[in-house]
């Protein structure tokens, strides 16, 4: 019969007293995801925006946001691009927001914590 080993011996008794990672599987849904935010909670946000010296009216942009958790607190991403026919909210997941470099105030970006509901950032791109 093979000798276990005493490391291996102790791995296992570990494992079966508290249950291994079988024990702990079950998903800990997020305070705040992209999934869970409403049209409604973002209205309330943008109801408090201050919208910088030269960007235009909100209504004049489309408002793509997602939750960005990656830092351990949730901050709410805002990408507005102007656009006077498709303006209005979309919810989208981090990984699909608009990724645009340049615009000047066309392009707006918003950072909004999301826990302690305040204002991070809000700024015109650059212009290239």
């Amino acid at each position: 019969m093979p000798t276990k080993s005493p490391i291996l011996s102790g791995l296992i008794v570990a494992v079966l007293a508290f249950g291994g990672p079988a024990a702990h599987s079950a998903p800990v849904a997020p305070l705040f995801a992209t999934s869970t935010l409403t049209v409604q909670q973002i209205e309330s946000i943008e109801s408090s925006l201050t919208m910088p010296f030269r960007g235009r009216p909100l209504s004049d942009y489309e408002r793509f946001y997602a939750v960005d958790d990656s830092s351990g607190k949730p901050v709410l991403v805002g990408v507005f691009v102007a656009s006077h026919d498709k303006a209005g909210i979309k919810i989208v997941e981090h990984n699909k927001l608009p990724l645009i470099l340049d615009g000047g105030c066309s392009i707006i970006n918003v950072r909004y914590a999301l826990d302690e509901k305040r204002m991070i950032s809000i700024q015109c791109n650059g212009v290239a």
